[in-house]
């Protein structure tokens, strides 16, 4: 609050001389500045009443001057309209009179031109100057019909006729003369006749004919069909590729002549009546290639075969495994293979020539789509400055305050007339977008080829699983009887050997076992190499199978074929572990155990593990040449453009013509682009389609490969488990040993080894049958498993029943060494992992005391390799006769 003001009431009665001073100090300073306040106001009144004074004497000149000159500005503005309005009818009226010269000045050119065009075409006939001729049709054919009077139409009608009579008869003998350059003359005429499609029929009429020596191929080809021994041999592939080339060919070298002479619209019907004349010489070969290897009959017979063999197994089940049907005789796969060879080859010369097509369709369309493109920005622009028009018509209507009457019907009539013309140029613009849509949507050639290559490879689909199949099959059942044949030598050899031996003398009965064993040994041989046989022959038909899909060139037959070939990889895989089950288990019915006919199967399927892989790089190399990875190219049509500036005003035009040339030739470019880019997407598409199936196909290639490395270690570790018995020995030996020793007993297992020694010879003893048959990788994987087998089985017997003193220790890590040493002899890959648990056993069993326990665990105990824990470390020391077991269990280990 302000201390100048004084609050009367809240004075107190006991205020002092100095305050009341004080207070009345302030109410005087207060009543001064008051004052000087009221006299500014006054002040400030008289200026503001001097002011109005001026304000009144002065507004009422300003408002009367700006009332005159807002008058005079309304009065020019009308009249300023009213003249506008005036010359824009004017305007309108010239437009109309200039449209109606127009068309009164086309039509004297018509009726000149008629006059001229009777005359010309007469002239030109009796001269056989057949271009005039032509172009004087052509100019009849573009005058207004409604100049033309009959009796001139029918003299040009007559005219014309009469020319395209000749134009034939020209054309028919040029034909017989075999006269490519005259041939092309007289078809090109029918482009001025508004005839082109005519024209390029006539031109591929006279290609057809130079095309009769492919009838003389295919003739060839059929008679050697009926007579190969004495015809000259010729293969469908070399006839169906010289068909192929030479319609290629044909259209490489017509197709710029037709471009230019007859339109680029033409193309696509000169491109569609070529093909179709290339699937007329194709059909015959497809045809007559079925003929040749019999096709349509292998296919029934092998379908009415799968369908009587399904009824069988039908029949089989449904009566308890007793009955069969009747199943006809199997067809021989091999009566098929040259067909499955040079169908792969048809194939892949058809996918060449429909990539060729397609190639040119782009090129093609690309030109199409440009042609449209620029008619369309032409109607734009048109429709555009129609608009304008309409627009500016309106705002003079707006700004005309009130037109004659008849001027006013002048402009509703006018605004009709750009309205009418508006939504004429708004149809013609809607048709040639529906025309350039299907344009771009059609095929411009015929699909006739790839329908009849498709047939053949839906059989050829059918008879390549069928010959997968029945010759794997086959391959399976030659190695069955094979290895029965194996086991009747086998069992004979060792009848004979023990008779031989019994009934002669000491060096016959040498003799004899002697050649027992020969024969024993080439039986091993005989089995071995008949089980490798097979796995190489499967596979031989497989990776033949596999060729020949990825050289068709189809991703779809490559997608068929592949998965039917995972299958038969499948159960193969099946077979070969069912085949390893029976074996095992008709050798433990013997009294004698032998393994070599289940561990061949175990090689079978370590073989048959790396020849998937090595059937998953070649298709992966292969099908990556034919199946590549798409990659964007840059269009070289989009580099920029540059200019130099000139400073006179001669190179100042110039460079605006050049420039106006230049964005003429970049829009160009820029609508090459777009459809390329288009274009493009759809191949990109494709090839992607095409990638990502052949990267499936390569996964299921490696999960195949995978399954049988999976089985292959099952079954090694089955094989295992059931000769594990044969090992009991070896821990036997190990159970009485006695490392509860002194000085004289540890120094005299130096010399006399009560355990290694024996140890070896009862392992190698155990492993010399497996490593006689096994491959080395299986043999490998086997020995793991020994290892681990019994390291796991020590360790137990170790804690649980030894007892050591401190020489003890060191004779048990003794010889842990001296097993390590041994093992690692016979292992191919590191087993010094599978030993550190021992180790570290070893390492508490020779502490000279307690003390050193702490220390010991400490500095280990945090190692990535550590094993054991503080309750094992603890049982450990306990087999040491020499320590206190109170102790022990008094240490703490943190």
């Amino acid at each position: 609050m302000d201390e100048s003001i004084v609050d009367f009431n809240n004075l107190d009665n006991n205020l002092s001389i100095d305050d009341a001073k004080k207070y009345l100090q302030n109410l005087i300073s207060r009543d001064k500045a008051i004052e000087i306040n009221l006299k500014q106001y006054i002040k400030l009144k008289d200026d503001l009443e001097i002011q109005m004074e001026s304000f009144d004497n002065e507004i009422p000149e300003y408002l009367t001057l700006s009332l005159k000159k807002s008058n005079e500005l309304n009065y020019r503005i009308s009249s300023t309209c009213q003249l506008a309005e005036n010359l824009s009818s004017k305007v309108k009226k010239l437009d109309n009179i200039r449209e109606r010269i127009k068309d009164t000045l086309k039509k004297v050119d018509d009726i000149i031109d008629l006059k001229n065009c009777i005359e010309g075409v007469q002239i030109s006939i009796e001269k056989e100057d057949y271009e005039g001729a032509a172009f004087h049709i052509n100019r009849y054919l573009s005058i207004d019909k409604s100049v033309l009077e009959d009796n001139s139409s029918e003299k040009l009608s007559i005219a014309e006729k009469k020319l395209l009579s000749m134009i034939e008869s020209k054309y028919q003998q040029s034909l017989q003369d075999n006269d490519q350059k005259q041939v092309l003359r007289f078809c090109i005429l029918y482009v001025p006749l508004e005839k082109p499609l005519e024209g390029i029929d006539k031109y591929c009429n006279f290609l057809k004919n130079q095309s009769k020596k492919l009838d003389a191929m295919i003739t060839h080809y059929r008679n050697y069909i009926q007579s190969p021994k004495t015809i000259k041999p010729i293969s469908a592939v070399s006839v169906i590729t010289k068909i192929f080339e030479h319609f290629a060919a044909i259209i490489e070298d017509d197709l710029p002549i037709i471009k230019s002479e007859f339109g680029v619209l033409h193309c696509a019907h000169f491109i569609l009546n070529i093909t179709q004349q290339c699937d007329y010489y194709s059909s015959k070969v497809y045809d007559s290639f079925n003929d040749q290897f019999q096709t349509n009959k292998n296919v029934n017979d092998i379908l009415v075969y799968k369908q009587q063999l399904e009824k069988s197994q039908q029949s089989i089940q449904d009566n308890g495994g007793g009955g069969s049907g009747k199943v006809s005789e199997k067809i021989d796969p091999r009566n098929f293979a040259q067909f499955l060879d040079e169908t792969s080859m048809i194939s892949k010369a058809t996918k060449f020539y429909e990539k060729y097509l397609i190639r040119k369709e782009h090129l093609i369309k690309s030109d199409i789509y440009q042609y449209y493109s620029k008619l369309e920005k032409e109607k734009i622009e048109k429709l555009n400055s129609i608009k304008s028009l309409i627009v500016i018509n309106s705002r003079n209507q707006q700004l005309q305050q009130q037109p004659p009457q008849q001027q006013l019907q002048q402009q509703q009539q006018y605004q009709q007339q750009l309205q009418t013309q508006e939504n004429k140029e708004n149809e013609l613009l809607k048709k040639l977008i529906q025309e350039k849509d299907k344009q771009m949507k059609q095929t411009i050639y015929s699909n006739v080829t790839k329908q009849k290559m498709n047939q053949l490879l839906g059989n050829y689909i059918l008879l390549e699983e069928y010959f997968m199949v029945e010759s794997v099959n086959k391959a399976i059942q030659m190695d069955s009887l094979q290895s029965l044949d194996f086991e009747n030598n086998t069992n004979n050899s060792n009848s004979n050997s023990s008779s031989s031996s019994s009934s002669s003398s000491g060096i016959v009965s040498g003799s004899s076992n002697t050649l027992s064993s020969s024969n024993s040994q080439q039986s091993q041989q005989s089995q071995q190499s008949t089980d490798n046989t097979m796995i190489d022959f499967i596979f031989f038909v497989l990776q033949k199978s596999l060729q020949r899909a990825i050289d068709s060139h189809s991703i779809q037959t490559l997608n068929v074929i592949c998965n039917r070939l995972c299958r038969i990889l499948s159960q193969t895989r099946d077979n070969l572990k069912r085949i390893f089950r029976e074996y095992i288990i008709r050798s433990s019915s013997k009294s004698v155990m032998d393994y070599q006919s289940s561990l061949q199967v175990l090689n079978n399927l370590e073989t048959s593990s790396e020849y998937i892989i090595r059937l998953k790089k070649e298709f992966d190399s292969k099908s990556l040449k034919i199946y590549p990875i798409y990659k964007d190219e840059k269009s070289k049509d989009s580099e920029s453009l540059s200019s130099s500036s000139s400073s006179s005003i001669e190179q100042q035009e110039q460079q605006q013509k050049e420039q106006q040339q230049e964005q003429q030739k970049q829009n160009e470019i820029e609508d090459i682009i777009i459809i390329r880019n288009l274009l493009n997407l759809e191949l990109k598409k494709k090839q992607e389609n095409d990638r990502d199936q052949v990267n499936i196909l390569s996964n299921e290639f490696l999960n195949c490969s995978k399954s049988f490395s999976k089985i292959l270690q099952e079954e090694i570790e089955s094989l295992f488990k059931s000769v594990q018995p044969r090992l009991k020995n070896v821990l036997n030996q190990f159970t009485l040993v006695n490392y509860e020793i002194n000085q004289l007993e540890y120094d005299n297992n130096d010399i006399n080894d009560p355990f290694v020694l024996q140890f070896t010879m009862e392992i190698s003893h155990f492993f010399k049958p497996f490593q006689e048959h096994l491959s080395i990788t299986n043999y490998d994987y086997l020995v793991h498993q020994t290892i681990q087998f019994i390291l796991k089985k020590i360790e137990g017997i170790t804690i649980q029943q030894k007892k050591f003193t401190l020489l003890g220790g060191l004779q048990f890590g003794k010889d842990l060494r001296a097993i390590s040493t041994y093992f690692t002899k016979i292992s191919q890959s590191t087993i010094r992992d599978k030993f550190s648990k021992l180790n570290q056993i070893s390492s508490f069993l020779i502490l000279e005391s307690l003390s050193e326990v702490d220390d010991h665990w400490n500095e280990n105990r945090n190692s990535p390799t550590w094993k054991l824990s503080s309750s094992e470390v603890q049982k450990i020391l306990m087999t040491r006769i020499d320590f206190n077991h109170d102790q022990i269990l008094k240490l703490k280990f943190n």
